[in-house]
C-alpha cells in the first residue's frame, strides 16, 4: 500500500501530468478500497484484523494479521493531500466524482491516525523501527491536512515535533533500537544511525524552515557522517550502523535493507536544499557552507 504511495509521489513529483493517467487512477481507486472500516490501511490486506489468529500454535511470529497502521496510513495521506493540495499542474477537475471520494476517504484517515497517536506525541511504527518512522510518515501526511483551522490536527503536529526534537541524539543524528517494539520507554532511544536521521529530518522539514537548530544539527550530521569521497568501494554512502532499521515481525524479526541508507539521507538533503532555496535570495551563502562543514 505505501509503496504505490511511494511510487505515485515519485511520479508525480515528476511531472504532474501523470495524474491524469489511467495508471494513477487506477491507482488511487485501488487504494480507497482497500481502505479498512477504521480508516486506515495495512500493508498487504483489507479487514484482516482478527488478531486471535497469532494465538495459534502453528502462527509464526504474530504474523497472521495485517491491521491498520499509523506508518502505512500516514503515507497514504501524504500522497492524496498532495493532489487535493492542488500545487501547480495538478488538476483532478475532470473527474469530481474521484476528488470528492479521496477527500471521504482522508477525512476517515485522520480521524484514525489522530485516535492512535501516543500520550508523549509519536506514533508508532510497523515496518520501520520504530516510533521515530510512525511519526515521521504521519507527520508527513498531516502536513497537507492540518493548514484549515482544523485546531486537534495542529495540536497533534505541535506534539510530535516536540516529541521529535526530545529524542534528538547530542550528536545531532537520530536514533532508535527495536528495544521500543517491547518498551515504549525506549521509543526514540538509540544511537544515530543515517536513516533514523533522515526520517527525523524529513519529518521536521515538513514544517520547520531550514535555519531552525535541530534540523541545522541533523543536517550536519548526515553530511560529517558520509563515507568520504575516495575512501573505499562506499565512498558517497553512509555506514549501515550497528542496529537494525527495518521491522519484518515486531518483537521477532527485524531486516537491514541495504538502499535505506542511501535513499533515505538522499531525500532529507534533497528536501532541505529545497528549503535552502526558497531563502536563498535574501540568506548569504556562507550561511549554508557553514551548516554543511
Amino acid at each position: 500500500m505505501d509503496d504505490s504511495c511511494a511510487v505515485m509521489l515519485g511520479l508525480l513529483k515528476t511531472d504532474p501530468a501523470l495524474l491524469g493517467t489511467g495508471a494513477v487512477r487506477r491507482a488511487l481507486r485501488w487504494i480507497m478500497g482497500m481502505q479498512n472500516r477504521d480508516g486506515g490501511w495495512g500493508a498487504f490486506d483489507t479487514e484482516n484484523d482478527w488478531r486471535f489468529l497469532n494465538k495459534m500454535p502453528f502462527s509464526d511470529m504474530d504474523s497472521m494479521c495485517d491491521p491498520s497502521t499509523a506508518d502505512v496510513t500516514g503515507r497514504v495521506l501524504e500522497c492524496f493531500g498532495l493532489i487535493l493540495s492542488r500545487p501547480k499542474g495538478f488538476s483532478i477537475d475532470d473527474d469530481p466524482g474521484l476528488a470528492s471520494q479521496m477527500r471521504s476517504s482522508c477525512g476517515r484517515a485522520l480521524r484514525y491516525v489522530l485516535d492512535d497517536q501516543k500520550p508523549w506525541g509519536a506514533w508508532w511504527g510497523r515496518w520501520g523501527v520504530n516510533y521515530i518512522y510512525g511519526t515521521s510518515n504521519v507527520l508527513g501526511g498531516l502536513h497537507y491536512f492540518c493548514k484549515d483551522g482544523d485546531d486537534r490536527s495542529r495540536s497533534a503536529v505541535d506534539r510530535a515535533i516536540v516529541w521529535m526534537q526530545s529524542v534528538q541524539n547530542t550528536d545531532g543524528g537520530w536514533g532508535e533500537s527495536p528495544k521500543s517494539y517491547s518498551d515504549a520507554g525506549q521509543a526514540g532511544v538509540g544511537p544515530s544511525t543515517a536513516v533514523q536521521t533522515a526520517w527525523g529530518l524529513i519529518a521536521l522539514l515538513n514544517y520547520l524552515p531550514s535555519s531552525d537548530k535541530s534540523v541545522e544539527r541533523g543536517v550536519q550530521w548526515l553530511v560529517r557522517e558520509q563515507v568520504p569521497v575516495g575512501s573505499d568501494s562506499t565512498r558517497g554512502t553512509w555506514h549501515i550502523g550497528a542496529q537494525f532499521t527495518a521491522t519484518g515481525f515486531p518483537d521477532h524479526l527485524y531486516l537491514e535493507y541495504d538502499y535505506y541508507r542511501l535513499y533515505f539521507p538522499v531525500m532529507a538533503l534533497g528536501r532541505y536544499a529545497d528549503k535552502c532555496r526558497d531563502l536563498v535570495k535574501e540568506t548569504p551563502a556562507s550561511y549554508y557552507m557553514s551548516i554543511c562543514r
